[in-house]
């Protein structure tokens, strides 16, 4: 179900302050302001070509009419000044706001709202309407979207519908992520080159882990399957502590932290949760975890990855490694055993946990 949440402390913030006072209005009035304000998130959010908070060729009566206002041109300047938008050509190339230009609804944090809703509804938009939006997110978001599509940037250039100088900007990003030397392995069967390059991805990891990259031969792009050599565990002891449930008498997972959360945020898609929660937990136990519920619900596992990474939720988890493992563990119990310890796939191909200096792919 799309749903678009609002901060319940909204009221006592500055933008929130700043619009009342703005529109003249003080004391129980506020709560009439924010009642429209309530009336403003709910009306572009309700119809499927402005929900992305992209308002586009709108003008600021446009924008003050969705809060049903009685002057509509007051509320949209208001809501301009405090930091609800933003006009499309104040935070977008131009190549970005058409010839009617328009307004962007903003975050608190003063970013596009698709910034929060891409990691739920919006990356998984048809083809066409995600290489629309994805060009309203922040760089890294941005290129990874790129890899991950394949998309072809400058055939979008060359239409007008991003910045020519996005295409050496892109070449660069992933010169930077996939540096290194190349180690080819061989062919395969299904016409695909597998190549592993030192992983610069990430953070805290050992430079001997590896990235594995799917190349399809037939057009020379790359596919969007990642995977990852882990490294040995002695270079990363620094994330854990003392405790009970995993196997030396050691829990495992990296501390909360604003880096962590942005980097799970960014990869709350079906091509980058293992590697969100390899970066919250790379522990032998949790891997198997992980990797075993991924296979079997990877949706589900997308889902309580962007759960936690909002913000309001990543400020109450004091450790997301042990939420995660959770509401996840009750759905690895539940899979197909083999005898011992490992699990099955559900046709009866057995599964490998992930060892140590494997190579795992994540569904492509």
């Amino acid at each position: 179900m799309k749903t678009v949440s609002i901060d319940p402390t909204e009221m006592e913030s500055r933008r929130f302050k700043k619009l009342c006072a703005r529109l003249e209005i003080s004391g129980s009035g506020r709560y009439r302001v924010y009642g429209h304000l309530m009336a403003f998130f709910g009306e572009w959010a309700r119809e499927n070509t402005t929900d992305a908070g992209l308002l586009r060729g709108d003008s600021v009566v446009d924008v003050g009419a969705l809060a049903d206002w009685d002057e509509p041109r007051k509320f949209g300047e208001a809501l301009r000044a405090a930091g609800y938008v933003a006009r499309l050509e104040d935070m977008f190339p131009a190549e970005l706001c058409g010839h009617d230009g328009g307004f962007v609804v903003l975050n608190r944090d003063g970013f596009p709202v698709l910034e929060d809703s891409w990691r739920g509804w919006h990356s998984r938009r048809s083809f066409e309407q995600a290489v629309d939006l994805f060009r309203y997110l922040r760089v890294e978001r941005r290129w990874e979207f790129v890899l991950a599509k394949g998309v072809d940037l400058a055939e979008l250039a060359a239409k007008g519908h991003v910045p020519e100088a996005w295409v050496g900007q892109y070449e660069a990003w992933r010169a930077s992520q996939f540096e290194g030397e190349e180690s080819e392995c061989g062919a395969s069967g299904d016409g695909m080159r597998r190549i592993s390059r030192p992983n610069r991805n990430r953070k805290g990891r050992d430079d001997s882990s590896l990235v594995t990259l799917v190349v399809d031969q037939s057009s020379g792009r790359e596919g969007s399957r990642v995977g990852f050599a882990s490294p040995p565990h002695e270079g990363n002891e620094g994330n854990r502590t003392e405790g009970k449930g995993n196997e030396g008498g050691q829990r495992t997972g990296k501390a909360k932290s604003a880096e962590l959360r942005e980097f799970v945020a960014a990869r709350c898609n079906v091509h980058g949760a293992l590697d969100a929660l390899y970066e919250i937990d790379d522990g032998p136990a949790a891997c198997r975890v992980w990797e075993g519920v991924f296979e079997a619900h990877p949706d589900f596992v997308v889902g309580q990855l962007a759960e936690i990474s909002q913000p309001a939720n990543w400020r109450k988890v004091r450790n997301p490694g042990a939420v995660l493992m959770k509401n996840l563990k009750p759905h690895f119990a539940a899979l197909p055993r083999r005898d011992g310890a490992g699990r099955r796939r559900r046709g009866g191909e057995a599964k490998p946990t992930r060892e140590r200096g494997a190579v795992v792919e994540s569904p492509g």
